[in-house]
């Protein structure tokens, strides 16, 4: 049976969702990736032996390839599509806390679960590396979920 969430766990989950939130709306959104896993969405269907195709590039280039099909649904271009990509990295930074804490929580360690949370989420946020570097926050995220599914199975 699920465990029900504590005042304290539901108001520091609300303000690391606002805080991120937050900042993805008042900070500059870099356009222009340096490690160009933005432009792996294009290299999707196509096969290039010895390009950066492989499977750690396909995670973020799926999430692209999801962001400019919204942003082209609703007859946007590409700033648009960068904003978009900005918005679902700091969500996904927050995902990431979440799911550290639930993590920490599995282990009956709900206290350290908050604090380990919180700055993780903050010192991320300091950085302004959603804005910046558009691979890391997919790996983190994605990390953090198979962290907590593991121990999930383990503790379950």
């Amino acid at each position: 049976m699920a465990q029900k969430w504590s005042r304290t766990e539901a108001i520091t989950g609300a303000i690391l969702f606002l805080f991120c939130l937050l900042v993805a709306l008042t900070q500059i959104v870099n356009p222009f990736p340096h490690d160009g896993w933005f432009a792996s969405q294009y290299r999707l269907l196509e096969r290039s032996p010895g390009a950066d195709n492989y499977t750690p590039v396909s995670v973020p280039a799926l999430l692209y390839a999801l962001l400019h099909f919204i942003a082209a649904r609703f007859g946007r271009g590409l700033g648009a599509e960068f904003y978009l990509g900005s918005l679902a990295h700091h969500l996904m930074l927050f995902a990431s806390g979440v799911f550290l804490y639930l993590s920490h929580r599995c282990l009956k360690l709900q206290n350290a679960g908050l604090f380990v949370s919180v700055c993780l989420v903050v010192f991320i946020e300091s950085t302004l590396m959603p804005q910046a570097f558009w691979s890391e926050n997919v790996t983190l995220c994605l990390m953090s979920a198979v962290l907590f599914v593991g121990f999930l199975i383990a503790t379950g």
